[in-house]
C-alpha cells in the first residue's frame, strides 16, 4: 500500500478547484432565469442555444488569434473525439434536453437529467478500472443522488411517466456522462482552450441539420428589445465562456468523476435563484435534500488513492503493448504542453522498450492489478552521462568529466492520463534502491524540470545522447 501525502498547498489548491467547479454549477443553476426570459420573448431553445455558442466560439477564436491558433489536432481521430465532445457537450445534449420539456414535466427532466453523475461513474469506470468508486464514494455519490431525488420532488412522490420526454431525458443524461468520458483523453493531450474551442465549434456546426428543418434565429429580437442582449450576453459570455472553461479545467486537475458528481448540485442552485430572485418559499425537503447532497459530495470526494493498491514490479513481454500505450500517453501530454522536440520520429522506438524489458530495467506501476504507469531504472555508468558541459555532477567528477561513483537513471517515466502521484511513487521506490540518481529531461519538458526541482533534483549541466540532441542532466545524491 502506498499513499502520498498532501502538502498544504496542494490542499488549497483543490479546495480552489472544487470552489470553481461549484461557482461554475451555480451559474449553469440561475441561467434559467435569462433563458426564461429570451423563450418568453420569441426565441426557441436551439436559437437561445446556438446564439450562446455562437458568442462563446467568437471570444474565444478572437482569444485565440491573438495569442496564436491552433487550427486542428493532432491526427483525424481526435479531431473525430472534438465532434464527440461538442456533440455530447453541445447540441445533442442541449436539444434532448429541451425537447424532453415538450414531453414530460420539468421535474422529470430535471431528476433525469441531474442524475448525471451516476451513469458518468459507471461508463467512466467501465473504461478506466483506476477511476472505479471504492466503497465509500460509491455510498457518497448514492446519498447525493438521493438528495436530488429528495429535492426535485420536493415532497411529491408521484412521477408522470412520459416515455417519448423521459427518454429525451435519459439521452441528455448519457450525453453529459459521455461528455465527462471524452474529456479524460482529450485533457491528457490537449490545453483547456483548446478544448473549449472544439466543443463550441462542433456544437455549431453539428446544429446545421437541424436549421435546415427549422431556420431563423430571430436576430431581430435583441434590437427590438435591448435587455435581451443583456441576458444573451450573460449566457453566451459567462455561462458559455468562462463557465465551460472553468469546467473543462476542473475536470483536468480534479478528474472527470469528482467534478462530474457537482452536477447534484444543480437543483439545490436552481432553488435557491428562485427563492432569491422569484421569493419561492425554501421548504423542509429542500434543507434536508440538500444536506444529503453536501455530504454524499463529501464521501465521493475521499481520495480514492487511500484504498488503493499501488505497486512496482518489473515489466514482461507481456506487458509491451501497455507500455507502448503509457509512452504515447506521455508523448501526448509533452505535446500538449508545448514541448514538441521530445519523444519524435517514433521515440523510444519498441525495440528499446523491449530492451529494456529483456534486461530487467523496464518497470511497471500498477493501481488495483491495472497498469497505470512505466519506467525504466538503469544501473550506471550511462554512456552518454560520460562528459557533462556548462557544470558538474555532484558526486565526484574527474577533469574531464568522467565519474568513478555509482548511479542510477531513470529513463522513459509515462503514466495514464487518470493516474496521479506517480511521479513520486516512481522516485520514492527508485530512492529505496539507490541514494544517487540522474535523470535528463529536454530543454522544453518545463513540467518535468518543476517536478525534479521539487523533488529536490539539482541542475548538473547539459549532456548529449548518442544521436547529439541536447538534454538538461539533473541529479539528487543523498549521500551529499
Amino acid at each position: 500500500m502506498m499513499t502520498d501525502p498532501t502538502t498544504a498547498k496542494q490542499r488549497h489548491l483543490r479546495l480552489l478547484y472544487h470552489v470553481v467547479a461549484f461557482l461554475v454549477v451555480a451559474i449553469w443553476g440561475s441561467t434559467f432565469v435569462f433563458t426564461k426570459l429570451l423563450l418568453l420573448s420569441g426565441f426557441t431553445p436551439a436559437q437561445i442555444f446556438t446564439l450562446r455558442f455562437l458568442i462563446a466560439y467568437a471570444m474565444l477564436l478572437a482569444f485565440c488569434l491573438w495569442r496564436g491558433i491552433r487550427w486542428f489536432s493532432d491526427t483525424w481521430k481526435d479531431e473525430l473525439l472534438m465532434l464527440g465532445l461538442g456533440v455530447s457537450g453541445g447540441s445533442l445534449y442541449f436539444l434532448a434536453e429541451n425537447g424532453a420539456m415538450n414531453y414530460t414535466t420539468t421535474t422529470n427532466t430535471s431528476l433525469i437529467v441531474c442524475l448525471c453523475p451516476l451513469f458518468a461513474s459507471a461508463l467512466i469506470g467501465f473504461f478506466y478500472k483506476s477511476q472505479r468508486l471504492n466503497r465509500t464514494q460509491l455510498i457518497g455519490t448514492l446519498m447525493a443522488a438521493a438528495g436530488v431525488v429528495v429535492v426535485v420532488m420536493n415532497g411529491h412522490f408521484v412521477l408522470h411517466l412520459s416515455p417519448i420526454g423521459d427518454t429525451l431525458a435519459f439521452i441528455a443524461c448519457l450525453c453529459w456522462a459521455v461528455y465527462s468520458l471524452l474529456m479524460i483523453p482529450a485533457n491528457a493531450k490537449y490545453d483547456t482552450v483548446f478544448i473549449t474551442r472544439k466543443v463550441f465549434f462542433y456544437g455549431l456546426l453539428s446544429m446545421i441539420p437541424y436549421y435546415i428543418y427549422y431556420p431563423g434565429l430571430n436576430v431581430h429580437l435583441l434590437f427590438e428589445h435591448t435587455s435581451l442582449l443583456w441576458n444573451l450576453l450573460f449566457l453566451g459570455c459567462v455561462a458559455s465562456t468562462m463557465c465551460f472553461l472553468a469546467w473543462n479545467w476542473t475536470m483536468k486537475k480534479l478528474g472527470a468523476v469528482v467534478v462530474t458528481n457537482y452536477v447534484y448540485f444543480n437543483p439545490v442552485t436552481t432553488i435557491l435563484f428562485a427563492w432569491l430572485l422569484l421569493s419561492e418559499p425554501i421548504t423542509l425537503f429542500f434543507l434536508i435534500g440538500t444536506v444529503l447532497i453536501l455530504v454524499g459530495m463529501y464521501l465521493s470526494d475521499k481520495h480514492k488513492h487511500s484504498n488503493t493498491m499501488r505497486k512496482i514490479r518489473r515489466a514482461s513481454e507481456n506487458d509491451l503493448p501497455r507500455i507502448l500505450e503509457l509512452i504515447d500517453f506521455g508523448r501526448q501530454k509533452m505535446r500538449a504542453m508545448g514541448n514538441m522536440d521530445q519523444w519524435t520520429h517514433g521515440n523510444p522506438r519498441r525495440e528499446v522498450l523491449l530492451q529494456d524489458i529483456e534486461k530487467g530495467n523496464s518497470y511497471i506501476v500498477e493501481d488495483d492489478g491495472e497498469a497505470v504507469a512505466t519506467f525504466a531504472f538503469v544501473e550506471g555508468p550511462d554512456v552518454t552521462y560520460q562528459h557533462i558541459y556548462e557544470g558538474q555532477w555532484l558526486d565526484e567528477p574527474t577533469v574531464d568529466g568522467n565519474v568513478q561513483t555509482n548511479y542510477w537513471v531513470v529513463h522513459r517515466m509515462a503514466s495514464a492520463p487518470e493516474a496521479h502521484g506517480i511521479f513520486k511513487t516512481v522516485l520514492d521506490y527508485c530512492f529505496s534502491r539507490t541514494p544517487n540518481i540522474r535523470i535528463d529531461t529536454h530543454r522544453q519538458n518545463t513540467h518535468m524540470r518543476r517536478a525534479l526541482e521539487k523533488y529536490g533534483f539539482h541542475y548538473c549541466g547539459i549532456i548529449y545522447l548518442l544521436d547529439g540532441a541536447e538534454r538538461l542532466a539533473y541529479q539528487r545524491c543523498l549521500t551529499r
